[in-house]
């Protein structure tokens, strides 16, 4: 866990460097002097990175708390996202991302013909 004594004494390099917190959290130090804090996660198998601020306007404690929120939101929006809707495929690397109840009520021919695609 990071400590106000560890982010005042993080001095500035040549290139950015980071300063981790833990899940992701961490405070980039720039090569001008800056501190930013940012969050790194997965999404659709890609990194992400999410600005949460800048310190000393956003203290440890605020980016810890915007952590949390963030957590939380990609918490309920992956269980939506896996609940809500269904990939089906429609040929050799072709596929369509439907709602649930479309997909137990169609078949991949159907969805084609409907979104006019051949």
């Amino acid at each position: 866990m990071l400590t106000n004594a560890q982010i005042r004494s993080a001095k500035r390099a040549q290139k950015p460097w980071k300063v981790a917190d833990g899940g992701g959290l961490h405070l980039l130090v720039a090569p001008n002097g800056g501190r930013y804090w940012r969050y790194n996660y997965r999404f659709n198998g890609k990194q992400k990175t999410l600005a949460l601020g800048v310190y000393p306007d956003v203290t440890l404690a605020m980016a810890r708390s915007r952590h949390a929120t963030a957590l939380n939101a990609e918490a309920s929006a992956s269980r939506s996202r896996k609940a809500a809707w269904v990939i089906l495929p429609l040929g050799p690397r072709r596929s369509i991302c439907v709602p649930k109840t479309s997909a137990l009520r169609s078949s991949p021919e159907r969805l084609t013909a409907w979104l006019g695609r051949s």
